[in-house]
């Protein structure tokens, strides 16, 4: 049987689907912010310690057109309220940039609901400020690097052939992973990979 030499070539190039569940971004988000002091300053750009984070957690936002909703609880560490305890939502749009391989919050809302009006607006307006210093210091994340560390990890184990079932094997070498679309869905983050390289399958145990 004679084939043409571009069918032997085993190049891929396929967009995969990819779940991540909110619980598995809970115990990121915990590690980096749970503990850490929010800072209330003055005119003169001197701050106070004004709370704490205590926990947090991700889901799907339940605002339109917002994406997902950061909850997080705080201990207020000032006199006047000191350590009353309240929870603050802040409403988010994820946004993806692919040529640049970036995904960033494009827009937010913070919302708070401590049944007092004073505590409230102190809060969403603290709240709001180390936002907006999170988002421009640390809320861009530079996907290239994470994929590539990845992509070299993968092609590792595809060097040495990957046992997919008994006898079966995958080989090859993926040339590129990027990330095409991001969705909020109920459960978890909806994520669209385009990847490209090569591979073929191996068998060496055929069972019926």
């Amino acid at each position: 049987m004679r084939m043409e030499n571009e069918s032997l070539q085993q190049n891929i190039k396929v967009i995969l689907p990819l779940s991540v569940k909110y619980a598995a971004i809970d115990k990121l988000l915990r590690e980096k912010l749970t503990g850490e002091i929010i800072k209330k300053e003055d005119k003169a750009g001197e701050g106070s310690n004004y709370a704490q984070i205590l926990d947090v957690t991700l889901e799907k936002s339940h605002k339109n057109n917002f994406d997902v909703q950061l909850n997080i609880k705080f201990q207020f560490l000032t006199t006047f309220f000191k350590n009353r305890e309240a929870d603050a939502e802040i409403h988010a749009v994820i946004q993806l940039d692919p040529s640049k391989q970036r995904l960033f919050i494009k827009d937010y809302s913070v919302v708070s609901d401590t049944n007092n009006w004073l505590a409230d607006k102190l809060l969403q307006g603290v709240v709001n400020t180390w936002m907006y210093k999170r988002i421009k210091s640390k809320m861009t994340f530079d996907l290239d690097s994470f994929l590539s560390k990845n992509l070299d990890s993968i092609n590792k184990q595809l060097e040495n052939k990957l046992e997919v079932k008994t006898g079966t094997y995958v080989l090859g070498n993926l040339e590129s992973i990027k990330l095409v679309e991001i969705l909020a869905a109920e459960t978890h983050l909806q994520l669209a990979l385009n990847i490209k390289g090569h591979s073929e399958i191996e068998i060496d145990e055929i069972n019926f």
